[in-house]
């Protein structure tokens, strides 16, 4: 078996595993209304504020916790399972069987690195409430485009670099390899292949995004949370978001 085949094993890895699908949402909270002295207003605002700290912490399970189960599939894109598994997928040929579990922290622990740094900034922008049911619409700053976070998962430097990599284990361990597939067929050969090379990859690609997000423009986006009184409590039911310029009144 040549080294051009350990290369072509991994070659959609190199410009599918784009990550692609960043824009991330994720938030959740509810607030205590029986005994309390605060205004509705002031309840709802703590609500959705501690939902988007929620987010910056890229706390899924604390999302579950605080929002009602009408609201789930909105945050299904906050989900590490739902981004890991897109990223798997990407690399092809059931990859995330072969993966093991030190790889599989490592590529949870890259989106989470870019979700916790997400949201820069939010603002309230409006709030209105009407028996018991609000909207509270946010301004909230991105630290990155989808774009400028593509352009970091498929830098052409980090996948040239990553080629030549892959090229120069095809010959070092040629003959390893080779006797993996004869023993253990393709099993044992992406086993091999993915677990010595993958994690090299996920760091370059990690590095060359703490090198770019210096020079990030950003976004601005309208976060419209729903909420109501369930059970004395204020409950996010549904979020919504989209960029400023497209978000329509309703």
């Amino acid at each position: 078996m040549k080294k051009k085949i350990v290369s072509a094993i991994l070659a959609t890895a190199l410009v599918a595993s784009s990550l692609t699908g960043c824009s991330f949402m994720g938030l959740g909270n509810s607030s205590q209304i029986e005994g309390s002295k605060k205004s509705d207003k002031e309840l709802v605002t703590e609500a959705t504020e501690s939902v988007l700290k929620d987010c910056q912490n890229a706390d899924y399970d604390a999302i579950l916790k605080d929002i009602d189960s009408s609201a789930k599939n909105d945050f299904k894109n906050f989900n590490m399972e739902t981004a890991d598994k897109a990223f798997y997928a990407s690399l092809g040929a059931g990859a995330e069987a072969y993966v093991g579990d030190d790889i599989k922290t490592k590529v949870t622990n890259l989106w989470k690195k870019f979700q916790k740094d997400m949201i820069k900034s939010y603002k309230v922008k409006k709030v209105t409430i009407k028996d018991k049911a609000a909207v509270v619409d946010y301004d909230v700053k991105y630290a990155f485009t989808d774009k400028e976070l593509v352009s970091v998962v498929t830098d052409k430097t980090v996948i040239n670099e990553f080629k030549e990599e892959c090229e120069k284990y095809g010959t070092d361990h040629a003959a390893e390899v080779q006797q993996i597939y004869l023993t253990e067929g393709e099993t044992g050969l992406y086993k091999k292949i993915y677990n010595d090379l993958l994690p090299n990859y996920i760091e370059k690609v990690s590095n060359k995004y703490d090198d770019s997000k210096s020079g990030f423009k950003g976004d601005s986006y309208i976060y419209r949370f729903k909420l109501k009184i369930k059970k004395n409590k204020w409950v996010v039911t549904s979020l919504k978001s989209n960029e400023t310029s497209k978000m329509k009144s309703k």
